[in-house]
């Protein structure tokens, strides 16, 4: 299952795959021998259904009813319970022309007075979630498309939703108000927090995530197994003390029969309230499994158990494989079974002093072994990994279990029966949260992020291959040809991933802007950042990116001009400590956004140098950076693009041109001043394709072979131009647009020079091909 699972995550929408291997290893688990050839095709026949399942039920959209404004019907399937910056809703779309959609809804005001359930009726735009396709960059479509949402949408407030028909609460939704009420009420610190532990919707600010993120503790602020076991264990001992003052019951049912079928019913009681996540479904079903044995007195393995949550969660959503939660709850119940045996007879030897200093060593060894197995898949997705996780755990997690979880369980309890007791309640767990947090500041966050890289796939793989082998394998022969190979294997793919290429330059996709990273023998240029008002391309864009390309730090910034599309993202790489030296042309700023990206780099130390007249700089045996500048007199009629800094890197005999936002009046002036040395292979096309860049005589003089074009997806601009594009073709030049090539790199590497696609908008996944049949009309 580790094998297809690791396929799965390479080849992206492959569940359906594990799905099968899932559900034909259950059936061979749990099945009689006596069943035959029948066993054989009850996993085929299963594995059919629940594709025809996902097949019916996902949604169908045309793109005639997109990114037009009209009023749409829909029903209000999921909100969240306590809104923090914004409100999210899932609108299931009940509009002839798009039927079964999942629209995410976000607004601005407040929640409207909507309810699960409600049918409303809203005008707005609805269109395809938008991302950035860069490698180790979030794939923000994707990542709606597995929950299902295949568009969304955004209203500044509530005046265009109308309520069509209230829905009539149910009994959980009734209880869940109750909660909510009395959250929304408290002026508590940790409201986001509460609600999150309460209901599993995960609402907790970005700001505390963060913190509880580099803390390592981001497994305790999500219902997770931890906490179904706390909270039913303290259910099954509630249970068993209050049936042992009527002995006589236990004469017609077993004690423990009895015990596990009250504490199954308040499961399911549970699951009514609060939202079904990756989590708590694996969870909630290890658990009933386990309940389950007991009422059936069958005997399960943990294996068996195991496979049986897996399989549970694939047929309710095969998508659920590409979710972290997912991955990662699933990878450290593996560990825990993997680790035990030896982590007992390690622990062993302490138990002969105390049986409880054992247990302790038992419990310290399973946390450092669990952080340590999990850190190559959070360096994979994180590119970080808290060291001083290990110790938060030792005692966030005996807190989190016996004090907070047990709390939220008599929430539950006091709003059926002693209402006037939940803001006391809620307030003892906002002390104890806020407690908590406390404890985290006290010690100093220390990040490996400085000393690791982001590890490749096939590194995370066989890291995870190893460890099976050295846990279920018993010939050592074996296991040191197994440790050998890994090693081999990890340290080949570093220097292949590092430094198998000569240079490399690399146009990055960073929507409606520029921003190009040239990489040559340990040096890194970055030539502009991208930049928008409304997100943080610095945050979410380029450290992702960079920390892909084993980037830790740029020698040298350019800024062409002051355009926030230009940079924008410098901000975060400053406040991160990626920037050593800034260049910038001298002009007068008038932006306050760019006023405030000089006081940024100001505070990080950052080495900011103007330049006034053209200048060279080697940056290697084989590489030379020019940054051409027009004469003054020439400069002070000009607009600001035509003021660009235009930056040449020359690799021997290869060289690539970056000209910023020029028109044709500046590549005017800077072919009469610098004619030949102009002429590249590579030109990033001025000003995103602009119709009044790019003329006849510029690229008369460049001549390039290549040109990469920085531009965002249906540009409101309409860039690039088809003029552009067409003097482009005509001179025979291979044109890579980021709105439908994505990130592009060219780089030397032993094959030659070559173009690299990273991420082409028109992959074809699994997924899609799925919407395609769907919405195909017979």
């Amino acid at each position: 299952m580790l094998v297809f699972t690791s396929f799965a995550l390479y080849f992206d929408h492959l569940g359906i795959l594990v799905l099968g291997l899932a559900v034909h290893s259950i059936c061979f688990l749990l099945m009689p021998d006596n069943v035959g050839r029948l066993k054989k095709w009850i996993p085929v026949i299963l594995s059919m259904l629940s594709l025809a399942w996902f097949l019916f039920n996902i949604g169908e959209i045309s793109p005639k009813d997109l990114r037009v404004l009209k009023t749409f019907k829909g029903r209000v399937v999921s909100l969240a319970p306590v809104a923090v910056e914004k409100n999210r809703f899932l609108i299931r779309l009940i509009d002839p022309s798009v039927s079964k959609v999942l629209v995410r809804l976000t607004i601005l005001d407040d929640s409207c007075g909507l309810a699960q359930g409600d049918v409303i009726q809203f005008k707005s735009k609805i269109a395809p979630p938008r991302y950035y396709a860069d490698p180790g960059v979030l794939n923000y479509r994707k990542f709606l498309w597995q929950k299902g949402v295949l568009a969304t949408s955004f209203l500044p407030n509530c005046d265009q939703i109308q309520i069509l028909e209230k829905a009539a609460p149910t009994f959980f939704q009734r209880f869940r108000q109750k909660i909510i009420n009395t959250l929304s009420a408290e002026n508590l610190v940790h409201r986001d927090i509460i609600a999150s532990l309460l209901f599993g919707h995960n609402v907790i600010q970005a700001e505390k995530l963060d913190v509880i993120r580099k803390a390592g503790l981001s497994h305790l602020f999500v219902i997770s197994g931890t906490h179904f076991a706390a909270i039913c264990s303290v259910i099954y001992l509630l249970g068993y003390l209050f049936l042992s003052g009527y002995p006589q019951v236990f004469l017609k049912i077993p004690r423990q029969k009895l015990c596990s079928a009250i504490t199954l019913i308040f499961i399911f009681l549970y699951l009514g309230v609060i939202e079904t996540h990756p989590s708590v479904l694996r969870a909630s079903t290890m658990v009933i499994c386990f309940l389950l044995a007991v009422l059936l007195e069958r005997k399960l393995l943990v294996w068996d158990v195991l496979i049986l949550s897996a399989t549970f969660n694939l047929i309710v959503d095969p998508l659920v494989i590409f979710n972290l939660s997912f991955q990662f709850s699933y990878m450290a119940l593996v560990l825990i079974f993997l680790g035990s045996p030896a982590l007992l007879k390690f622990s062993k030897f302490f138990s002969k002093v105390h049986w409880v200093f054992g247990r302790f060593i038992y419990f310290l060894a399973m946390i450092v072994w669990i952080n340590l197995g999990l850190a190559p898949l959070t360096l994979f997705y994180f590119s970080s990994w808290s060291l001083i996780g290990l110790l938060h755990n030792i005692w966030a997690i005996p807190l989190f279990e016996f004090l907070i979880m047990p709390l939220v369980l008599l929430v539950y309890v006091s709003a059926v029966f002693i209402s006037s007791a939940l803001p006391f309640l809620l307030s003892v767990i906002d002390l104890l949260l806020s407690a908590m947090f406390n404890g985290i500041q006290f010690f100093p966050s220390f990040k490996l992020a400085d000393h690791l890289v982001r590890p490749l796939l096939i590194q995370v793989i066989g890291f995870y291959f190893l460890i099976l082998l050295m846990c279920l394998g018993r010939r050592r022969k074996i296991k040191f040809a197994a440790l050998i190979v890994v090693l081999v294997v990890f340290c080949f793919t570093s220097w292949w991933h590092k430094f198998s290429f000569e240079y490399r330059v690399t146009q990055i996709d960073v929507g409606q802007g520029d921003a190009s990273l040239v990489e040559t023998q340990g040096m890194s240029i970055l030539i502009d950042s991208g930049g928008h008002r409304f997100l943080d391309v610095g945050s979410f864009v380029l450290r992702p990116f960079l920390e892909y390309s084993w980037v830790k730090e740029i020698d040298l910034a350019i800024i062409t001009h002051a355009d926030i599309d230009h940079y924008g993202g410098f901000t975060h790489l400053a406040e991160q400590g990626y920037l050593k030296e800034v260049w910038i042309p001298e002009e007068k700023a008038e932006s306050p956004l760019f006023l405030s990206l000089l006081d940024v780099f100001e505070k990080n130390k950052v080495v900011l140098r103007k330049i006034t007249r053209t200048v060279e700089l080697k940056l290697n045996d084989h590489a030379v950076l020019s940054v051409f500048v027009l004469p003054d007199q020439s400069r002070k009629t000009l607009s600001k693009n035509d003021r660009s800094l235009v930056a040449r890197v020359s690799f021997g005999e290869f060289c690539a041109l970056f000209t910023g936002d020029l028109s044709k009046e500046g590549e005017r002036l800077f072919v009469d001043n610098f004619k030949d040395q102009l002429r590249c292979d590579l030109l990033k096309v001025g000003h995103h394709g602009s119709v009044s860049s790019s003329t006849e005589r510029f690229l008369r003089w460049v001549d390039p072979r290549y040109a990469f074009i920085g531009v965002g997806r249906r540009s409101q601009f309409g860039h690039p131009h088809k003029v552009v594009i067409d003097r482009l073709k005509n001179r025979d030049i291979q044109i890579f647009r980021t709105d439908q090539d994505g990130a592009v790199a060219l780089e030397k590497n032993f094959l030659g020079t070559e173009i690299a696609r990273h991420q082409k908008k028109s992959q074809f996944s699994l997924f899609e091909l799925f919407v395609f049949f769907k919405s195909f009309k017979f």
